[in-house]
């Protein structure tokens, strides 16, 4: 998580600088669809599922093939660990949603540093609310 968080700290930075507009859009689009799925207590893999795509993006907008790729690989191992963040900490699904919308903001208003710093918060907050012990089969 904290290498995943570095990964896509550099990735918000450069995005905040390099997306384009139907990027911006397509985030805020994922978050509106991730909005959905949190006010009708919807399905945790779904919301998994949209926050990767949101996360995914901010990687593509940065333009660093080097980037995306360490980014989907720290993905895919961190997946897990974002499920079990969503599962047990499922009251603060709407405090990560207020975050991703920071980091867009952010990104959306060409303020890197900000994008760089909202991430890095959302990503390791997260990791504060696991049980590593908890029975949760993932």
């Amino acid at each position: 998580t904290y290498l995943r968080s570095a990964i896509d700290g550099v990735a918000a930075y450069f995005a905040a600088k390099n997306a384009t507009e139907s990027q911006i859009a397509t985030m805020q689009k994922y978050l509106d669809e991730a909005q959905k799925i949190i006010e009708g207590h919807g399905e945790i893999e779904k919301l998994s599922e949209v926050n990767e795509k949101f996360h995914q993006l901010i990687r593509d907008a940065a333009g660093f093939v080097m980037v995306q790729n360490w980014g989907k690989n720290m993905q895919i191992i961190d997946s897990a660990i974002r499920r079990r963040v969503n599962i047990q900490d499922y009251k603060g699904i709407l405090r990560r949603q207020a975050e991703h919308q920071e980091i867009l903001d952010c990104i959306a208003k060409r303020d890197p540093e900000g994008a760089e710093k909202a991430i890095i918060k959302n990503i390791r907050e997260g990791i504060k609310f696991i049980d590593f012990n908890s029975k949760i089969n993932l």
